[in-house]
């Protein structure tokens, strides 16, 4: 019986569709570096802070008030949107430098 991812592919692009894969799986796993330095793993972890920070700051800006009972910027929100630039700031930088270092790593 065919099934029918069979029959929606021609039998001639099967076999390269297959060899396309296989090239493809080839490619990234020679990209794969074999051994990342710790500064690679500080950065991801802090790019992770800094986002899952920015999320929470997005979707609950007073957060602040909440946790340290002190209203700093007096319902202005000045505060909370200056945290909000500084986490996105420090989540893409961090992303950035974790990328090189992860390219770094594939390179050598």
């Amino acid at each position: 019986m065919v099934g029918w991812c069979e029959i929606s592919i021609a039998p001639h692009r099967r076999s390269n569709l297959a060899a396309r894969r296989a090239i493809r799986n080839d490619r990234s796993l020679a990209m794969l570096p074999t051994t990342l330095r710790a500064r690679f793993w500080l950065e991801a972890l802090l790019a992770l802070i800094a986002g899952l920070g920015f999320l929470v700051t997005i979707a609950r800006r007073n957060w602040i008030e909440i946790i340290f009972h002190v209203d700093p910027d007096r319902q202005s929100g000045a505060l909370e949107w200056t945290i909000i630039a500084t986490l996105l700031v420090a989540t893409v930088v961090s992303v950035v430098v974790a990328r090189q270092e992860w390219r770094r790593a594939a390179l050598a």
